[in-house]
This record gives C-alpha cells, structure tokens and sequence, in this order.
C-alpha cells in the first residue's frame, strides 16, 4: 500500500531563515513539542544524520538521513534508518513580498495490513509534526541565521 502526503504553506519569512530552522536539528526538541530528544550524529555541506526521540503514536525514535541538494536550492531529501520504503522531500521556495513556499512530499510503501492500519495515524502526524512549529519559529525569530553548515 502506498502512503503519500502534501502539503505546501505560504510562510511569512525568508526562505533561508525557514530553511536554517528547518535544519537546525539541535533545536528541534525547543521547538517542536512532540520531539522530546535529538542527537545529531553528523551534519556538513552534503546533509545530516540525526537520531530523534518523539511524542507520537507511532516511530517514537527515529534516525533519519538527510541530503542536501546542491546551493543554491534549500531542498533534501530524507531517508529513515531501518525504513527503506519511506522517504520525503523538503523544498523552500522564494514567493512573493520577503516570504517563502514549504513544501514536504511523503511517501511510504507498507504491506495491505499495517498500511490500513497506519495510514490515519501517518495522515494525521503528518502536517502538525512538521508545518506549525518551524514555521513559528522560523517567523518568530529575532535574529537572522546560517542556512547551511560548512
């Protein structure tokens, strides 16, 4: 069974600044309230590996790969450790007036069974795990930061 899920958000802030926070995995747990723990394994130009303990009803503790694509795109794909069917693309797009597109296109591929089961539940974690809290604080930032790490 195929799972896929989309979403795209007009966010009021800079691409890059959305994009720093978005890739700024230490500060995941003070952002994020369902994201209790991360311990970044390793993070340079090319993309990162960081190990994730959550609030959610399902994948409590996840390690996820993420590749960067080359500058000047503010796009990776990750990959989760043990998950191989399991992928997502996030892109930052410049819009109109100073803001920015966010997008996350999920997919995973499960057996019938679990996928039934699974399928709300992912449908479900999906947009508040990930849209509301970068976006807050990425808009809600006093100081500007560092896209990438050299």
């Amino acid at each position: 069974m195929h799972i896929h899920c989309q979403h795209t958000e007009l966010v009021d802030t800079t691409p890059e600044r959305l994009f720093a926070v978005i890739t700024d995995y230490a500060n995941y747990p003070r952002s994020n309230p369902l994201v209790l723990k991360t311990v970044v394994n390793r993070q340079d130009a090319g993309g990162a590996e960081v190990y994730t303990e959550r609030k959610t009803p399902v994948d409590k503790k996840v390690t996820f790969i993420d590749t960067y694509a080359p500058a000047p795109l503010l796009q990776f794909t990750r990959r989760y450790v043990g998950e191989e069917t399991a992928s997502s693309t996030w892109t930052v797009e410049p819009a109109f007036g100073g803001r920015c597109y966010f997008t996350i296109v999920a997919d995973v591929r499960l057996p019938f069974f679990p996928g039934v089961f699974l399928r709300p539940i992912l449908k479900r974690m999906f947009y508040p795990l990930n849209f509301p809290t970068f976006i807050h604080a990425a808009t809600q930032m006093a100081t500007p930061v560092t896209a990438r790490v050299a």
